[in-house]
C-alpha cells in the first residue's frame, strides 16, 4: 500500500492528523491532532462527570439500577446541564475528521496526477 492510501486510512480510521504526519505536513498535522485530542478529552471529561453525578444520585436516593430509572437519571442529568454538554467538542472533532480526510484525499490526488 502506498503512503497516500496509508495516510488516508490513518486519518479516517484512527485519528485526524496522523495522515498529514505521514505525508510530512507536520504543521497541519499538529493542528488537527491537538484539536481532535483536546475535543476528545472534553467529551470524555463531560461523560465521566455526568456518569459520576448519576451514580451519586443513585446512591443518595437508593435507586435500584433498572432501565427506567437509569434512563430518567440520564435525561435529568443532561437537562440540568445544557451548557456543559460536549456539543461543541463533538462538532470540532467531526470537523477535524472531515477536514483531515478531505485534505489527505486532495493531497493523494495531487500526488497521483504528478506521478502520471
Amino acid at each position: 500500500m502506498q503512503t497516500p492510501e496509508k495516510a488516508l486510512l490513518l486519518t479516517v480510521l484512527v485519528l485526524p492528523g496522523l495522515g498529514h504526519w505521514i505525508l510530512k505536513k507536520h504543521m497541519l498535522a499538529l493542528v488537527l491532532l491537538s484539536a481532535s485530542l483536546f475535543s476528545g478529552y472534553l467529551i470524555i471529561d463531560s461523560t465521566i462527570q455526568t456518569a459520576d453525578k448519576i451514580v451519586q444520585q443513585m446512591q443518595v436516593n437508593s435507586v435500584i439500577p433498572d432501565l427506567e430509572n437509569l434512563t430518567a437519571l440520564v435525561e435529568s442529568a443532561y437537562a440540568e446541564e445544557k451548557n456543559n454538554r460536549p456539543d461543541t467538542a463533538v462538532f470540532i472533532l467531526i470537523a477535524c475528521w472531515l477536514i483531515g480526510a478531505l485534505d489527505v484525499y486532495r493531497i493523494k490526488r495531487k500526488l497521483s496526477n504528478i506521478q502520471k
